[in-house]
């Protein structure tokens, strides 16, 4: 078969032509995804959440591991949602994310109201006596928390490390307790409890089994989490949840949060 100008077609030419609209197909694809990502970037920002759906004071664990870019044209076609009073559907669009539900907004709407998680084990941000890891007694650090706003009618714990396997990598996020429906006029709890608050029901954390887990990391020096939520009802029997079983019960019922970072790495 000759072309037009007479020529027999180059298959190598013809092949050649081929992978470049190809490799032009996936630059535009590329460019789309990233585009896409920036702009919901853009969106979980605006609406008070970090790049990676975490909620400030929340769950931060994730925070500075990526490089926001400019922000897309489209971004902005979400920031009206709040003004409007549309915070619901706002909180659809993160729940389609897998993110827990955002505060109302809007006239006469509470705002997220930080509570104060301490312990007398440990300073935040400082390591975990080995008294509370796999390495010693692997019982729970004492807890003391405060400023639970008005309206509260039960709490939340999950304690996770974001870091496993290896903080140079990590690629999941290990739970280590999950706790809730404790009444909320509770200020905190002892070390080693073995006597929950009446009314508390457990989780199940990674190990598959309910009660505290202490630190035990494979490698390197990790981050754990304890986060307290308060809830505007209590949640009733769940059974034995998971974490991200727990936290869709939660959704839209949070209005006010906490948290307490300790870190520790094997001796």
């Amino acid at each position: 078969m000759k072309t037009k100008t007479g020529r027999r077609p180059n298959p190598v030419a013809k092949y050649a032509a081929r992978m470049q609209r190809a490799a032009a197909f996936r630059d535009r694809t590329k460019y789309r995804r990233q585009a896409h990502a920036r702009g919901i970037r853009a969106i979980l920002e605006e609406a008070g959440h970090d790049c990676h759906g975490h909620s400030p004071g929340a769950d931060p664990e994730r925070r500075g591991h990526g490089r926001r870019g400019r922000e897309p044209f489209f971004a902005g076609w979400f920031r009206p949602l709040r003004k409007k009073g549309l915070a619901p559907l706002l909180s659809l669009i993160l729940g389609g994310l897998g993110l827990p539900a955002l505060a109302p907004a809007g006239p006469g709407a509470t705002a997220m109201q930080t509570i104060h998680i301490h312990s007398p084990a440990f300073a935040p941000e400082a390591e975990i006596p080995v008294r509370f890891t796999c390495q010693g007694e692997d019982v729970s650090p004492p807890l003391s928390w405060d400023g639970v706003p008005p309206g509260s009618r039960a709490l939340a714990l999950i304690v996770d490390d974001p870091d496993a396997p290896d903080p140079a990598a990590p690629r999941m996020t290990w739970v280590h307790w999950v706790l809730y429906d404790l009444p909320a006029e509770t200020g905190g709890l002892p070390e080693s409890v073995s006597r929950l608050p009446a009314g508390t029901r457990e989780g199940v954390n990674d190990w598959h089994r309910t009660g505290y887990g202490g630190p035990c990391p494979p490698i390197g020096r990790h981050r754990y989490f304890f986060k307290l939520y308060a809830l505007d009802r209590p949640l009733g029997d769940l059974g034995a949840p998971t974490k991200a079983q727990l936290l869709e019960a939660m959704r839209g019922h949070v209005i006010g949060e906490g948290q307490l970072i300790g870190t520790y790495q094997k001796h």
